[in-house]
């Protein structure tokens, strides 16, 4: 896992109870979380500055264009698109656009950590390598 790492969650209602789940694990691997609106990304200049990006995919319009913009500005960054209700034809045109994973919005803080430390480990490897 990345020594220091930074995550930055986007959403459009800022959703607090998972707000608080993301968080809670964020600080348990020993990681920064902030969190934006997709309405404030677009003027975002350092991407450079996070390690994961997750995208709550409930009520974002247009979300390939917004991973689309996203992957434009970085592209080693890592998008991992979370869904309420995952669909299939969702996931393929979000992983078309660069998303880098497409998994189910889970409430459990154990598979949210899963799965950050799945992709941090992932980076650390080819940090390593």
């Amino acid at each position: 896992m990345p020594a220091e790492f930074k995550i930055l969650k986007i959403d459009f209602n800022r959703d607090k109870r998972w707000e608080a789940i993301i968080q809670k694990s964020t600080e348990k691997l020993g990681g920064l979380l902030e969190v934006l609106r997709d309405d404030e990304i677009e003027d975002l200049l350092c991407w450079s500055q996070y390690t994961l990006v997750l995208i709550d995919a409930s009520l974002i319009k247009d979300l390939p264009k917004k991973i689309s913009t996203i992957r434009n500005k970085s592209s080693t960054i890592k998008i991992i698109v979370l869904s309420p209700a995952p669909a299939y034809e969702q996931a393929k045109e979000v992983l078309k656009a660069g998303a880098t994973d497409y998994r189910l919005k889970v409430s459990r803080e154990e598979d949210v950590i899963q799965t950050l430390k799945y992709h941090l480990e992932k980076i650390n490897k080819k940090e390593v390598s």
